[in-house]
C-alpha cells in the first residue's frame, strides 16, 4: 500500500494536509439532508468553520450537536 505522507527535510506532511481549510468559512445550504450533511461533515473534518443552513431547524440542530461532540 502506498504511503500517504510527503517527506521533506525535517518535515513530514500527510497528503490530506494540502486540503485543510483552517481559515475558511463554508456555508452549506440543505445541511439537514443527506448530501448537505455529509458535505458539512467533510468540511468540518478539513477544519473549516461550517455554517449549517436548512429549512428544518431540527435536522441541522442534530448535525450541529454531533459535530460539536466530535470537536469540529
Amino acid at each position: 500500500m502506498a504511503d500517504s505522507t510527503l517527506q521533506q527535510p525535517g518535515k513530514s506532511m500527510s497528503v490530506l494536509d494540502q486540503f485543510l481549510m483552517k481559515r475558511e468559512v463554508a456555508v452549506v445550504t440543505g445541511a439537514g439532508g443527506g448530501l448537505g450533511s455529509e458535505l458539512a461533515k467533510i468540511l468540518a473534518s478539513a477544519e473549516a468553520t461550517v455554517a449549517l443552513v436548512d429549512r428544518n431547524w431540527n435536522s441541522i440542530q442534530h448535525l450541529a450537536d454531533d459535530l460539536q461532540q466530535q470537536g469540529k
